[in-house]
């Protein structure tokens, strides 16, 4: 497909201003269905594409997420009107992007990229019926020292191989896993609004940066057959009883492994501590219980496995960044 002869369509991946938004109720019937109720909607369609594109501010940075269904094979243009740092997940087709350096970038489905970029178009030669979701986290560099300020767990994002790159940061795609995949079907599945859905889609994100700057680039987790089986147990294991606390040594006495083995594959797996990932499971199941039903906020500490609602009001604060109180009150 050569690309000089394809009718262009630019489309920007962030703003540098305010742009008009459309009600939902003008949108067509066949892209309702998905649409997050908490986001900013744009509607385009010309004779090449149709995309919409669904925007959540979130303070120090913005969730962007654009869906493109080509009609013919075009080249679509995507840019950013400043530097950006993007975590980018794609999901439906694989589209292979040349961007500023020359650097061709392959975007597959189901993988996890990272890019410092700046205002210039990339190219992106499409096919007919070629379409994709396309879901970023945008960071200006000017904000990552306030973002870490609120999440210290994310200063790794000030690291210089990340600021100082022009295009790629990551040298292989990151592919969603058992850990990764559920926090991006929670953010496309989203039904809060107002304050509950900028607690919840802000916290999300940033586990899904955390999960990226532990696992990307990293060797694999070397462990045997044998072994890899019993951690992947484990994790069944934790993902339903999240509610009571169970130590390494637990685990590994439970499924017959060396207590190291099974921390250190754990984390190589998942991009998490054990520890990590039965918070996180509480945590995200409290959230739930809390703007979903009527829970009294103790009887939530209860069903969550937090010793005392005192106990979950202090952890919910330093996890979400918020009082969980005043979030059910605001409800």
């Amino acid at each position: 497909m050569k690309s000089q002869s394809l009718p262009v369509h630019d489309m920007w991946i962030d703003e540098c201003e305010q742009r008009k938004t459309i009600p939902v109720a003008t949108m067509p019937a066949d892209l309702l269905k998905g649409l997050l109720r908490c986001s900013k909607v744009e509607y385009e369609e010309n004779k090449c594409c149709r995309i919409v594109t669904q925007q959540v501010p979130l303070d120090v940075f913005s969730l962007w997420l654009q869906t493109v269904y080509p009609k013919k094979n075009m080249l679509l243009r995507p840019q950013t009107p400043f530097r950006n740092i993007i975590l980018h997940v794609m999901l439906g087709s694989d589209v292979v992007t040349m961007i500023r350096s020359g650097e061709t970038v392959c975007l597959g489905s189901g993988f996890m990229d990272m890019f410092n970029l700046t205002r210039y178009p990339n190219e992106a030669p499409l096919q007919k019926d070629q379409g994709f979701l396309s879901l970023h986290i945008n960071i200006q560099p000017k904000k990552v020292k306030e973002l870490v300020k609120w999440f210290p767990e994310l200063a790794g994002l000030k690291d210089k191989k990340i600021m100082k790159v022009d295009g790629k940061v990551n040298k292989t795609s990151l592919r969603l896993n058992e850990v990764s995949w559920p926090i991006v079907l929670d953010i496309l599945t989203c039904r809060y609004i107002g304050e509950a859905a900028d607690v919840y889609l802000r916290r999300h994100s940033v586990n899904l940066l955390l999960l990226f700057e532990r696992m990307v680039d990293k060797p694999d987790h070397g462990l045997s057959e044998r072994n890899r089986k019993k951690v992947e147990e484990c994790f069944d294991f934790l993902k339903d009883h999240y509610v009571d606390q169970h130590t390494v040594k637990q685990m590994a006495e439970r499924f017959r492994l060396n207590a190291r083995v099974l921390h250190e594959g754990f984390q190589a797996m998942f991009g998490c501590t054990i520890r990590q990932f039965q918070l996180d499971q509480r945590l995200r199941r409290a959230y739930r219980y809390m703007m979903e039903t009527r829970t009294p906020f103790g009887m939530v500490a209860v069903k969550t496995g937090f010793k005392s609602a005192r106990s979950l009001r202090n952890t919910f604060w330093g996890y979400y960044k918020c009082d969980p109180i005043l979030l059910m009150r605001a409800q």
